[in-house]
């Protein structure tokens, strides 16, 4: 308690004046002042700055909602599933096998096979051995030896 009485006595040899004054007719003026002052910033400024002023909120809203919009596009491009108008589903995929497999006949892959190129049989040396085990499934196949001829 003795340390708070020094305060208080301290306190009381202190002057009660306030060290701040107030010029004569001070605010008898303050409004002419003020509108003095104000009539001078609008008259310096320009009409690019009244537009700006006028626009700042729209310009703050419009710019949002183009910010929401760029980044709700930039989500929707990145996370939805991509189709492309020529990408097959699996059940398209299975009929175009099923169809290519089945409706094709040994005369339609002789047409469609390129004849400049040279057909090697890799593996054995032995091409005459070869050549008997050909001859022998074009005959099990029961494959017209006159088509075979045409073809050569």
């Amino acid at each position: 308690m003795t340390k708070a009485n020094d305060i208080l006595k301290e306190l009381d040899k202190m002057k009660k004046t306030s060290p701040f004054k107030v010029p004569e007719n001070y605010f008898d003026q303050f409004p002419l002042l003020l509108q003095e002052k104000l009539e001078k910033k609008q008259k310096t400024e320009g009409w690019g700055y009244k537009f700006y002023r006028i626009l700042k909120s729209h310009l703050a809203l419009d710019s949002s909602i183009a910010g929401i919009l760029v980044i709700g596009f930039i989500g929707y491009k990145l996370f939805s599933p991509t189709v492309e108008k020529n990408q097959l589903t699996p059940s398209e995929k299975k009929q175009a096998i099923d169809y290519e497999v089945y409706s094709t006949d040994c005369g339609t892959i002789i047409d469609n096979m390129d004849h400049s190129k040279n057909i090697e049989i890799k593996g054995s040396d032995n091409s005459a051995e070869k050549s008997d085990e050909i001859i022998e499934y074009l005959v099990g196949e029961n494959v017209e030896t006159a088509t075979l001829a045409e073809q050569l």
